[in-house]
């Protein structure tokens, strides 16, 4: 028995995919075989009430086969690849645009037809020619092609897919037995593997994805051991236990660039830590770069102490570029990292763009007159620092002068720690023209900067006017008795002053100032004269002024 026919879209429910079913046409060959198949010759019947010609039905299936190339179907998930001329006759989508451009096709031309007859009398005579030409020929033309499509693919029928399952399993057998043994058990295998690879589609589940989801760490423990692995270090067993601490204090534990690195990767999700110090573990500036990359991402940390670390410019350079971005970190200390004028470059300009940071530690450095330049002009537009220490450094009169405008221009400083430095009388007189307008400032050290009488004496001037600031050291300063006397008498002038601690340490004072402190005690009962002895040196970790005398 001969079978042939053509694919055509079977019915489905909503939802469910397109799919072809197989439309038998039999041949003559059947009824000389004697094989019947009962009501098949009714239902062909019933196929095409409104059939085309077969010339032109066989045109037009070759027409959209090679206009709509590659035919597919979803049929039991594989697609199936038809050749030119085999007919497929109907697509759900095609349906749809044929139904509602049928519906709507009367509607254009009763509009068409109403807009060329309000404009008809209006146009000259070519025009009208050629306007109602267009017309009837789109109208023919659309006409046309939706009758054809309207028969072809509204009105066809399908055969009963009880119908359509015989024939194609009839089809089948026929293929089997014209082909080999080696032919049948490769296509029983592909079919088994077919079969295998449905059955593991249907069992795949969301627990394969719920396997591979890890938990969030907010203490970064196991990425910090992975870190070491990758960066080729030991895990350090103090910071394991420290994890979960709010205060992580790592002081001199070797932890190099490399160790830097993996704890910065750990950092970056720690969410318990908000103060870090790392002071005396030999970061460089590549361990600097690698915490500054980790403060940009965490939000939590706000006191971070990387001093004595020898960050250089590169670190100076990372760090700026973090400050840039964090708005987190209050407190940054950074003493002891060999920053000199190139790394005051890179300082001066985080310094006006960051008004979050509260308190910077630039003491024990290298920075000079230029760096004093850049900072007095970063100091000036900064209006968040609070606290600055810029101790032990190599800035001279030129810097001093320059620091000094900047301090006189800052209404947020709070703290200012110069001492250690080489300000001399024309940096002290310069200080004194900035106390005179500044009305913030509450505490300055100024000590052991080659300050003389004549510089004490002219800084002495702008105390006269001073209103805000309570603490005041001088100590070690070559001032001798008279620079300390004439201080005093500012102080006493002032009826404004609010002076608390005054600190002379190791200047050697006479009778006379002796005789004054006790004047002036009378004036302010609440002040604090230290003068004379042998004061312990003021080392960098040696409690503030204010508390010594607490």
């Amino acid at each position: 028995m001969c079978v042939a026919g053509s694919y055509r879209e079977t019915a489905r429910a909503p939802g469910a995919s397109l799919r072809l079913q197989w439309t038998p046409q039999w041949s003559t060959a059947t009824a000389n075989r004697g094989e019947t198949v009962e009501g098949q010759e009714g239902e062909q019947a019933q196929m095409a009430p409104m059939a085309l010609p077969h010339n032109i039905r066989r045109g037009l299936t070759t027409f959209s086969g090679s206009l709509f190339i590659d035919n597919k179907t979803g049929d039991c998930g594989a697609a199936q690849i038809y050749p030119p001329g085999h007919e497929v006759l109907s697509s759900l989508p095609l349906q749809m645009l044929l139904f509602f451009n049928v519906f709507y096709f009367p509607f254009w031309g009763l509009s068409e037809g109403i807009m060329l007859a309000l404009k008809y009398g209006l146009l000259p005579c070519y025009y009208q020619f050629l306007l109602v030409a267009a017309f009837l020929i789109l109208a023919l033309a659309e006409g046309l092609r939706l009758y054809l499509g309207y028969i072809g693919n509204l009105q066809e029928k399908t055969l009963p897919m009880s119908v359509c399952e015989h024939s194609v399993h009839q089809e089948r057998d026929a293929s089997n037995r014209t082909n080999t043994p080696d032919e049948l058990e490769g296509n029983e295998s592909e079919e088994k593997a077919d079969e295998d690879s449905e059955r593991e589609e249907e069992w795949d589940t969301d627990l394969e994805i719920e396997e591979t989801k890890e938990s969030f760490d907010p203490t970064g423990k196991t990425r910090y051991i992975a870190a070491c692995q990758l960066y080729g270090v030991v895990p350090i067993s103090y910071f394991l236990r420290h994890m979960k601490d709010s205060e992580l204090i790592m002081k001199h534990h070797g932890l190099g660039p490399q160790g830097a690195k993996a704890l910065s990767l750990s950092l970056m999700t720690n969410t318990s830590i908000v103060k870090l110090n790392l002071s005396d573990n030999w970061l460089n500036g590549d361990g600097a770069a690698a915490v500054a990359e980790m403060l940009k991402e965490n939000c939590y940390i706000s006191d971070v102490d990387l001093s004595d670390n020898r960050l250089g410019v590169k670190g100076a350079a990372a760090l700026s570029a973090m400050l840039l971005e964090n708005t987190t970190v209050v407190t940054l200390k950074l003493s002891g990292n060999e920053f000199n004028d190139h790394a005051a470059k890179y300082l001066a300009d985080a310094l006006p763009a960051n008004n979050k940071m509260e308190s910077l530690d630039l003491s024990h450095n290298m920075l000079g007159d230029t760096s004093g330049e850049l900072l007095g002009m970063a100091i000036a537009e900064n209006t968040g620092l609070k606290e600055l220490n810029i101790s032990w450094n190599y800035f001279r009169s030129q810097g001093a002068a320059a620091l000094a405008r900047g301090f006189e221009a800052n209404v947020f400083l709070r703290v200012l720690d110069l001492s250690y430095n080489g300000f001399s009388n024309n940096g002290a007189a310069a200080l004194g023209e900035a106390l005179k307008v500044n009305n913030v400032l509450e505490e300055l050290n100024i000590s052991n900067n080659r300050i003389s009488v004549e510089g004490a004496l002219r800084f002495a001037v702008g105390l006269k006017e001073n209103r805000t600031l309570k603490s005041l050291n001088m100590a070690r300063n070559p001032m001798q008795s008279e620079g300390c006397f004439g201080i005093l008498k500012s102080i006493q002038a002032n009826s404004g002053a609010v002076v608390e601690i005054l600190d002379f340490s190791e200047i050697p004072v006479n009778k006379d100032f002796a005789d004054l402190c006790d004047a002036v005690k009378m004036l302010f009962p609440n002040l604090q004269i230290r003068h004379g002895g042998n004061a312990t040196l003021h080392k960098k970790d040696q409690p503030k002024v204010s508390q010594e005398f607490s």
